[in-house]
């Protein structure tokens, strides 16, 4: 089948989807993109190369069979232990690819947050090996649990409600004004947020979220660390009892993605997908 057709294929398959419930995926999952978002995600889903390294199509399978109200907990857990990690790293030139395609077809969708996935993967493509080594992350001194999975149970627990499409949603609209209440239950909850998870995710991500997010929800979250786990705690480094299973780019920096490729810029929505790809581990 020729290329064209495929993505022609997909891109009927995923819009339909929006109207009828089809066994296998969720309509939750794309609510509220455009035709043209939608092809453009096809055509990442028919990228041999990326789904490769970044296996796309599995994430989409793992998240596309939860409700708006489940926990995402499970098919990430699978997602990253089962594709993401073990895979071979992407290059330079299939991430820029990738950023070059979801900037130009979902750039309205990333700027108003009605759905989170293109700006997820937009920030994934973009800081590819430092959101990959904290995905990666396993806690030996917990079973060799993935510090992600640890960070999002403890997040539901302490909620009491499930990490979810909508929780994740309703972050991304709401932007800092959103995260406001549940940083200060979080400040006030020092035992589930000054894990060597949370240290070594966010110690790993702090250029991700510097250049990210937007300065009012980055000072909100750094002020937050700061109160609940002292000033040193993103400055001591990455606990040694966190393993690295991630593998990644052979690079000179510290990070390797999309090689300077252009961005669309974010505000609201920020929030909500890069708590979400960092395993919302400031909020548990």
């Amino acid at each position: 089948m020729r290329a064209s057709t495929t993505i022609f294929a997909i891109t009927a398959l995923l819009a339909s989807t929006a109207q009828a419930q089809i066994p296998g995926l969720s309509s939750g999952l794309i609510s509220g993109l455009s035709t043209n978002c939608l092809g453009g995600l096809a055509s990442l889903l028919s990228n041999q190369d990326l789904n490769s390294c970044l296996a796309i199509t599995s994430v989409i399978t793992e998240l596309g069979t939860v409700g708006q109200n489940d926990s995402l907990v499970g098919p990430l857990n699978t997602y990253i232990g089962s594709n993401l990690c073990p895979a071979s790293p992407c290059s330079n030139s299939t991430l820029a690819s990738a950023n070059s395609t979801i900037n130009q077809s979902c750039s309205s969708e990333i700027q108003s947050g009605a759905n989170v996935l293109p700006g997820l993967l937009q920030l994934v493509v973009s800081n590819y090996n430092d959101v990959k080594k904290a995905s990666c992350y396993e806690d030996t001194k917990a079973n060799n649990e993935i510090c992600i999975v640890q960070t999002l149970t403890n997040l539901q627990q302490n909620l009491g409600q499930n990490v979810s499409l909508n929780t994740i949603t309703s972050l991304s609209k709401g932007g800092s004004s959103a995260l406001q209440p549940l940083l200060s239950k979080l400040a006030a909850n020092s035992s589930a947020l000054c894990t060597d998870c949370n240290r070594g995710i966010l110690t790993t991500l702090a250029p991700t979220l510097q250049s990210y997010l937007n300065s009012s929800t980055n000072q909100a979250l750094q002020q937050a660390v700061a109160q609940g786990c002292g000033q040193t705690f993103l400055t001591s480094g990455v606990p040694t009892d966190l393993k690295e299973t991630g593998k990644l780019q052979t690079t000179s920096g510290s990070n390797s993605g999309t090689n300077g490729a252009s961005l669309v810029t974010v505000s609201s929505v920020t929030a909500g997908t890069a708590l979400l790809a960092i395993g919302m581990a400031l909020l548990a």
